[in-house]
């Protein structure tokens, strides 16, 4: 939508989503889901059957839990050395060092 500042008349658009949609593959959106909600393979090879939607072999389920187990990692480490810098940042000018 388009929006315009009362103050400044500025003209702006704010999207809800990105024009561009970038999706998750399938089985790798499912398999970060289970992780979400706490279950594993076998309560998702349970739930498929169920609703009569066909799903993935166990061994493509370990293996993307694998690397969004890595990708969990690699953001929370990224993360704490970003907070990290902050933090130091913060002692430094309250010097507090």
């Amino acid at each position: 939508m388009d929006f315009k500042c009362k103050m400044c008349n500025l003209l702006t658009t704010i999207l809800s989503e990105a024009k561009i949609l970038e999706y998750i593959p399938i089985n790798k959106a499912i398999t970060n889901g289970t992780c979400a909600i706490g279950i594993g393979y076998t309560q998702l090879a349970e739930l498929s059957a169920i609703i009569d939607v066909p799903y993935m072999l166990p061994n493509t389920y370990t293996k993307l839990a694998d690397i969004l187990s890595e990708d969990v990692k690699d953001t929370a480490w990224n993360v704490m050395k970003l907070a990290s810098i902050e933090e130091k940042q913060l002692a430094m000018e309250a010097g507090d060092v």
